[in-house]
């Protein structure tokens, strides 16, 4: 269904938005043309949750200003993108803490 990539840390716009190089644009919807009151909803509670309360909260900001900068068409995407990111890692670290207190 989605294709994840693991995004590197990386100083360079280029290496870290490698995933939304591939994304294309033929069929989609239009997702610029309705917005509603909850997708507004929605990207306040992304940019409050990662972009304050979170510790890699620089990362965040770094990495919005690269896809607004190189690609502003795939916002949507880059926003799901930062959202699924977040998980993943808080996901992991759960695992990794359950691993190291030897419970797998």
């Amino acid at each position: 269904m989605f294709g994840l990539a693991v995004l590197p840390i990386s100083g360079a716009c280029g290496d870290t938005l490698d995933c939304l190089a591939h994304l294309n644009r033929d069929g989609a919807p239009k997702l610029w043309a309705k917005l509603s009151l909850n997708d507004i909803a929605t990207v306040v509670r992304i940019a409050l949750r990662l972009g304050v309360h979170d510790s890699a909260r620089s990362e965040l900001w770094h990495y919005m200003k690269c896809v607004l900068a190189n690609h502003r068409d795939k916002f949507p995407q880059g926003i799901a993108l930062a959202a699924m990111g977040y998980h993943f890692r808080k996901l992991t670290e759960q695992y990794s803490v359950v691993d190291n207190l030897g419970y797998l």
